[in-house]
């Protein structure tokens, strides 16, 4: 595995754990939009 698709694992975990993307940002130490621009959102930031 590549270690973007890694970070985008751990990005997507984060949304689902947290349930949110503020939430998973603070839990991640970064910033909200830059959770949201990860390339995740499109699948996990739906539900």
């Amino acid at each position: 595995m590549k270690n973007q698709e890694l970070h985008l694992l751990y990005v997507f975990d984060a949304i689902m754990l947290e349930g949110s993307v503020t939430r998973a940002a603070k839990r991640l130490a970064m910033t909200q939009p830059a959770v949201s621009n990860a390339g995740v959102c499109d699948v996990a930031c739906s539900s």
